[in-house]
């Protein structure tokens, strides 16, 4: 059977053609408005999707110069018995702390960092063996100021009273300073978002 044309002169296949094309059309204009209409966000949480929620980021990032120093020195002991180091190392670090405190630190500026007691020996290549020469007893004390520029000082009359070595010296923020710090960088961050 052959496509015949219709009383107004299209074919079957025509018709359906033209149909189609139109069906199309329509749909493809139906999904675009469709696409722009307001669309509902959800947000899965704990307990389920929360309606209507956004979720931004934003990110702050602040430099600032510290406003604490630790100071670390410590006071090495060597001496024939563990005993005697001990003594002579707690001669020692008294007088460091009382030296620091002189300059105007309180008690709470000074603590104890590390506390070692080492044997010390030295190889014998005659005897194929070790022999032991005494004890070595390592205190090293954390200093800590808020006036940066007495760290010289601190170092300078640490040394004086005993101790013979300096293990670091670090810059950092007081805890106040970190909270304070943190709470503006977060308001930054937020305008930001």
């Amino acid at each position: 059977m052959a496509d015949e044309p219709n009383h107004c002169g299209f074919s079957k296949m025509h018709v359906f053609s033209a149909v189609l094309l139109i069906a199309v059309v329509v749909l493809l204009a139906w999904s675009i408005g469709r696409s722009q209409a307001p669309q509902i966000i959800q947000v899965e949480t704990g307990g389920g999707f929360q309606k209507d929620t956004v979720s931004v980021t934003g990110n702050a990032q602040l430099s600032v110069a510290p406003d604490e120093a630790s100071v670390y020195v410590s006071v090495v002991a060597d001496n024939g018995t563990a005993k005697e180091a001990q003594l002579n190392n707690r001669e020692l670090s008294d007088a460091v702390m009382l030296s620091l405190k002189r300059m105007g630190l309180n008690s709470s500026d000074i603590e104890t960092d590390s506390y070692s007691l080492t044997k010390l020996e030295n190889y014998d290549p005659e005897t194929n063996k070790y022999v032991e020469r005494g004890y070595r007893l390592t205190n090293t004390l954390k200093v800590t100021t808020r006036k940066l520029a007495t760290v010289g000082d601190i170092i300078d009359a640490a040394v004086g009273a005993g101790a013979n070595g300096v293990d670091r010296v670090t810059f950092q923020l007081t805890k106040d300073s970190e909270k304070a710090v943190r709470a503006e960088a977060m308001v930054k961050a937020a305008q930001a978002a």
